[in-house]
């Protein structure tokens, strides 16, 4: 009798798992064969696609493949149907061409809730240029001036011109510049005890708006202007800025500078002049582009009263080294003594003691007509001294 039942155990057994495996198979989850075809930006010639990353993963079970592309960007792989959030990520090396060397990029795509189902499923996506050297910086400091076909010096035709370097849209509202306190030709840094840490300023102009007002678009430059006037009506030695996005105007009591009503004024923070204010002609002091959150909360943290010679109280402000989104160090051969800022924010410096020239950063490489240009935090190197304007 317990034969019997133990037999009658192994078939009700068989039963069941025969049954589980039959109930297994009939459940199995479909697959598909997907092959994903990833091409390298439109403005860029990429020598190969190889050593891109792709990840795929499955929203329902959270499970994750990884896999690199081959040469000419093509993933193939059997995976079970589903919905896919799907990332390529990486570096290529640019090709050679007559505008750039050989140049590593870092690329990225993403495309997101992506379905799979069928037998055989194809994506196309096209990767997009990740730019390291991204953010506002400076582009070109026109600060030597002009001299009239006289011989005699022009003035308030200074201007800079700053681009957005990276490969997103970019706001320019709340973007600040200023002046550094301490001239490069003065042999003793008074600020130097703290250098590490922040840098000491002495004007503060900032871009108006209220967080979106301004869109710049990668590649795309802002000009910032004395007078935003055709200047070569007066001077024919000088620059036409009738096109300027922006200016400082200082309202001074002597009635010294002009207002031109059709160009947006920049927020006059703080300036050391009684007057107006005019870059330092020789090029002694140094630039910064920095953008705090909160312009009020700013001032009343970095605000610092100094005695001068004479025993009055001076104000100017610092600004803290991380804050800092550019900077450019400015000095002649012949007269440089001592550096403004920390090394790690700027390790050189750069130069113009040419009249109707100015300092003019170099191209890097090139995306398609766009150029993007050089930022290694060393203005001997990223920039070209006694430069031709770009705005003549």
């Amino acid at each position: 009798m317990k034969v019997f039942k133990y037999f009658v155990f192994l078939f009700v057994l068989g039963v069941v798992i025969s049954s589980c495996k039959k109930n297994q198979k009939d459940e199995a989850i479909p697959v598909s064969v997907l092959k994903i075809q990833v091409t390298s930006p439109s403005e860029i010639k990429a020598k190969s696609l190889e050593g891109l990353t792709i990840s795929l993963k499955n929203i329902s079970t959270g499970n994750i493949k990884k896999s690199k592309l081959d040469s000419q960007g093509i993933y193939t792989s059997t995976v079970e149907e589903g919905t896919y959030n799907i990332t390529v990520s990486g570096t290529i090396k640019l090709a050679q061409t007559d505008e750039t060397t050989v140049k590593e990029l870092s690329l990225s795509a993403v495309k997101e809730n992506f379905a799979v189902s069928g037998a055989n499923v194809n994506l196309n996506i096209e990767a997009k240029v990740s730019l390291i050297s991204g953010g506002w910086i400076f582009k070109e400091l026109y600060f030597r001036g002009s001299k009239r076909p006289t011989g005699k010096p022009y003035m308030f035709d200074n201007y800079f011109v700053l681009v957005n370097n990276s490969s997103e849209v970019m706001y320019a509202d709340g973007l600040s510049i200023s002046e550094s306190d301490h001239l490069t030709a003065f042999q003793e840094n008074k600020w130097i005890g703290d250098i590490e840490n922040k840098v000491v300023v002495h004007t503060i102009y900032t871009i108006p708006g209220n967080g979106k007002d301004y869109p710049i678009q990668p590649g795309e430059t802002v000009v910032i202007a004395d007078r935003a006037i055709d200047h070569t009506i007066e001077n024919s030695n000088s620059v036409n800025l009738s096109k300027a996005n922006f200016e400082w105007f200082d309202n001074d009591k002597a009635n010294i500078d002009i207002d031109i009503p059709e160009v947006t004024n920049m927020i006059k923070n703080f300036s050391y002049s009684a007057t107006v204010w005019l870059p330092h002609s020789r090029g002694y002091r140094s630039y910064f582009l920095f953008k705090p959150e909160n312009m009020k909360t700013y001032l009343a943290e970095n605000r610092i009263d100094k005695k001068t010679n004479s025993g009055k109280i001076s104000t100017v402000y610092s600004i803290p080294n991380e804050m800092i989104l550019d900077a450019v160090e400015l000095s002649t051969p012949d007269m440089f003594k001592s550096k403004t800022m920390s090394s790690a924010i700027d390790l050189s410096y750069t130069f113009c003691d040419q009249y109707g020239k100015g300092v003019r950063r170099k191209v890097d490489f090139k995306l398609g007509d766009r150029a993007v240009f050089k930022d290694n935090n060393d203005s001997a190197n990223d920039f070209i001294s006694n430069a031709e304007l770009s705005l003549k």
